[in-house]
């Protein structure tokens, strides 16, 4: 049967209410010392589910709390709510800061706690098989009375153990036998997807630290310390942007992640963008600055003015630019923000190139079939490409210096395929040489509607699509 370490907590507490009807009275109620403190952050929820457990200390009777005297009375059930516990359940009270030997000792013991020394000869103590007190530690690895489990000794882990407690408690068991439980893995259980939290924490800002539990930011700053070398209550979610930016070492992998699905963290671009772009990145080396949408920003102004100085020039000088500029500018077609839509002046640019590159590609067959067999194969480009910088020049604030561009390329290309086109109708016979003739009757008030053949770069987008 698969439990939590919650659910073995809990059989073990209440498995202490054991006695021998024999020789012995049953016993009044189960005594949990706790020296250490170690287990207060957590009895609060156990006491969700345990309505027989109560705590030693403050009078907070909502709380199920209560000083040395209340005990007593909620001990023999004289007052709610113990009073309402059934005949075979018994109080368990934890005592935070008091351990079993001290209640051994009655002349050192605290006077609010003399009240319940008598409680430790009517009752029964959860501790371990050597007397001394269930830590959290003891109970997770103990053969006797504890879980067994592959747990480091060393300071890290146990300082892990204490802050993601609220979070082991959840684990089930079986999901954890077999495992080496050392600080890292714990830390992992209150984190899950690290690389998916760091990213969360770095778009959402302070906002992401308000939807986690203690235990569960615990985890997270202690994981990000360990794997990352960074630290989130120093450095903050803008100290995580510009490391997620440069993107070295081990936040190489939390790149990654972020590459894969950049629409899930929106705000990233403008976290980064808060962050100063450092001065010293020189060199020819650009894809250092793939991880900074300023740079990208700053080049994308750059190639507008290129863009907008070559307006006037001739087709030819246009073209040898645009080709300068291509080399130059494509890197950046590989970064993130090209693929989020930020570079609408690099994807005019490049399908400029293109147009550029086919219309290199005249049309000269010899024949009507010829030119229409070198349209298929290669003229169909040419127009699907001017019609593809029609389309995507809307998405930049230099609309029509792109569209100059495209047509100081595009008509020269168009106007000689139409005059050879003219050329071969005028030397040969036209393909359809009976016209045909719509022979149905066409009543008074009919609209006749014309449609045109459907353009082949067009049919050769559909197809491809």
């Amino acid at each position: 049967m698969r439990m939590t370490i919650r659910e073995h907590l809990k059989k073990s507490i209440r498995s202490a209410y054991t006695y021998n009807p024999d020789t012995e009275v049953p016993p009044v109620c189960i005594l949990w010392p706790d020296r250490e403190r170690l287990w207060e952050g957590v009895v609060p929820a156990l006491q969700k589910s345990m309505e027989e457990l109560f705590i030693f200390g403050e009078y907070q009777p909502d709380l199920r709390s209560g000083t040395s005297l209340w005990i007593r009375c909620q001990v023999a059930k004289l007052i709610k709510p113990a009073q309402d516990l059934p005949d075979d359940v018994i109080p368990i009270i934890y005592l935070p800061g008091i351990s079993r030997q001290e209640l051994r000792i009655v002349q050192s013991c605290p006077e609010e706690v003399k009240l319940l020394i008598e409680l430790q000869y009517r009752g029964k103590y959860w501790s371990q098989l050597s007397s001394k007190d269930w830590t959290p530690l003891a109970f997770l690895v103990s053969d006797h009375g504890g879980l067994s489990l592959d747990v480091g000794k060393d300071k890290n882990t146990k300082d892990a153990i204490q802050l993601c407690l609220p979070i082991l408690l959840d684990q089930d068991v079986s999901d954890l036998k077999g495992d080496y439980l050392d600080a890292k893995y714990i830390y992992s259980l209150g984190v899950g997807d690290f690389p998916k939290a760091v990213l969360s924490y770095i778009n959402e800002g302070e906002t992401y630290i308000t939807k986690q539990t203690a235990a569960q930011w615990a985890s997270f700053c202690k994981m990000s310390e360990s794997l990352l070398l960074f630290n989130p209550h120093a450095d903050g979610y803008l100290g995580g942007a510009q490391k997620l930016a440069e993107h070295t070492g081990s936040w190489k992998p939390i790149w990654d992640r972020y590459r894969e699905a950049p629409g899930l963290y929106p705000n990233i671009p403008d976290a980064i963008r808060a962050c100063p772009l450092q001065d010293n990145k020189t060199g020819t080396d650009l894809s250092s600055f793939s991880g900074w949408p300023q740079y990208n920003d700053q080049e994308e102004t750059s190639l507008q003015q290129a863009l907008s100085a070559l307006v006037g020039d001739s087709d030819q000088i246009v073209r040898d630019h645009l080709g300068s500029l291509h080399q130059q500018h494509l890197l950046r077609k590989d970064f993130i923000w090209y693929d989020l839509g930020m570079s609408p002046v690099l994807k005019a640019l490049i399908d400029l190139h293109r147009l550029a590159e086919e219309i290199t590609h005249v049309l000269t067959g010899a024949s009507l079939s010829e030119l229409a067999a070198d349209y298929e194969t290669q003229g169909c480009n040419a127009d699907d490409a001017f019609l593809t910088v029609l389309a995507t020049s809307s998405r930049t604030e230099i609309q029509q210096v792109v569209l100059d561009i495209a047509r100081v390329l595009y008509e020269p290309w168009a106007e000689a395929t139409a005059k050879r086109l003219q050329e071969l109708v005028q030397a040969g016979i036209y393909p359809i040489e009976t016209p045909i003739i719509y022979q149905e009757p066409i009543s008074e008030g009919t609209c006749i509607l014309f449609i045109d053949g459907l353009r082949y770069d067009i049919a050769q987008k559909l197809l491809l699509s």
